[in-house]
């Protein structure tokens, strides 16, 4: 399943798509209006290719310019080391989720 996690960040990024995206090397920023926690996140699916306390101060800056507060969506074994530099700077955890995921269907959906 870990192979499998940046493919489906992305395919999930493409199902709800962000009004503003940016990114830092293999990091994607998004934002929109709204409450989402989601899709007004940082997602460090690869190396920002900087230090990574830089491309923090780069993320929030970002997110400061459009009046959100800076957020992280951690995957379970992406960004190593990242979720302790955030703990340093004073992020906490929020709710945890899941990402289900099957076979896709053997007959075309009907509307």
């Amino acid at each position: 399943m870990t192979a499998l996690w940046p493919a489906l960040e992305l395919v999930a990024a493409r199902g709800w798509p962000a009004a503003e995206a940016a990114r830092i090397g293999g990091w994607r920023l998004y934002a929109s209006s709204g409450y989402s926690g989601r899709i007004n996140a940082c997602w460090p699916l690869g190396r920002p290719r900087l230090p990574a306390i830089e491309a923090v101060g780069r993320v929030e800056a970002w997110y400061a310019a459009r009046r959100l507060p800076p957020r992280f969506k951690i995957v379970e074994g992406a960004a190593p080391g990242l979720v302790r530099r955030l703990v340093e700077r004073g992020y906490q955890s929020g709710p945890a989720t899941q990402t289900m995921v099957g076979p896709p269907p053997t007959s075309p959906i009907r509307t």
